[in-house]
């Protein structure tokens, strides 16, 4: 993986890396029961389609029966690729999962590169946890985590997303999560490894481990032993284990996690994190034995 990585291209994107599971479910069908024609208008669009010698989708949009958005969702469907489409909590959730809100856009496919790296030098090497830590508070930290969580679930690994900033978590905000009594403070705090903390299936393949309620010795929790045993738990039960830290530069926690799970990503913002704060945040992870996989410039 390349050292620094810019979110902030245009470019779009096709669906990627993933087979269809059922061939037999065509894309018209799929319209029809996401109520986005009838079938009378699927006749139309295949009359179209032999008329023209073009596509489905580019049949039905020329008919201005459906968008362009809709033949994406409808793609997504076919090829059982997880997104927030359809999904009851959709509304709530913030736009700022782009991954599952706009799974073929821009800023989507930039997470898919990064996903690519990660595969190829971190993940097909055995390594299955990844701190992620902002330079600072505001520099992207809970956005990188969650929205690279969402697309390794899309590649069907199983996943988990811990809420390991304990100082200000939005992760059940972003989700939007009811706020659990249960979390991975507790789990700590009570020295057990209790499951029902854990939400499954929040999307296929993606379990989220929120926060919990707010501790007054957050550093002091991931520094005891019963962290260390959970990283070991998560990673014999998921693929990929993905920690959302506190900000590195108001809190040492972050180097705690890194030192714990070994590997980590930084997240700097673009023009407003300084190069000496975001060099000075690498070393540090470094001096505590924490492999540092890339620093990303967030634009978001």
């Amino acid at each position: 993986m390349s050292d620094v990585k810019d979110l902030s291209d245009d470019r779009t994107a096709e669906p990627a890396e993933v087979a269809p599971s059922d061939t037999k479910k065509s894309l018209g069908r799929l319209l029809v029961q996401m109520g986005r024609m009838s079938s009378r208008d699927v006749d139309r669009v295949l009359q179209k389609q032999m008329e023209d010698n073009c596509s489905f989708g580019e049949a039905a949009v020329a008919l201005r029966l459906v968008t362009q958005r809709d033949i994406m969702e409808a793609l997504a469907r076919q090829y059982q690729y997880p997104t927030l489409q359809g999904m009851e909590r959709r509304d709530g959730m913030s736009r700022e999962l782009v991954v599952g809100h706009e799974p073929f856009g821009a800023a989507a496919e930039e997470f898919r590169a990064i996903r690519t790296s990660l595969l190829h030098s971190h993940v097909s090497e055995g390594l299955r946890s990844l701190a992620v830590v902002g330079v600072h508070e505001g520099a992207g930290a809970t956005y990188f985590a969650s929205n690279l969580a969402l697309s390794m679930a899309q590649m069907t690994l199983p996943t988990i997303l811990v809420e390991s900033n304990l100082r200000s978590p939005r992760i059940a905000e972003m989700w939007n999560m009811p706020r659990r009594s249960r979390g991975l403070s507790e789990v700590l705090r009570h020295h057990d490894g209790d499951p029902s903390a854990v939400i499954t299936e929040v999307v296929p393949n993606l379990s989220v481990l929120l926060c919990g309620a707010e501790p007054p010795n957050p550093q002091e929790l991931l520094c005891s032993p019963e962290f260390a045993q959970l990283t070991q738990w998560l990673e014999s039960r998921y693929r990929v284990v993905i920690y959302d830290t506190a900000p590195a530069k108001e809190f040492a926690d972050a180097r705690v996690v890194g030192a714990v799970v070994g590997s980590a990503i930084v997240v700097a913002r673009r023009n407003r994190s300084r190069t000496r704060d975001t060099t000075e945040i690498v070393e540090r992870l470094e001096t505590v034995g924490c492999n540092v996989a890339g620093t990303i410039f967030n634009s978001h």
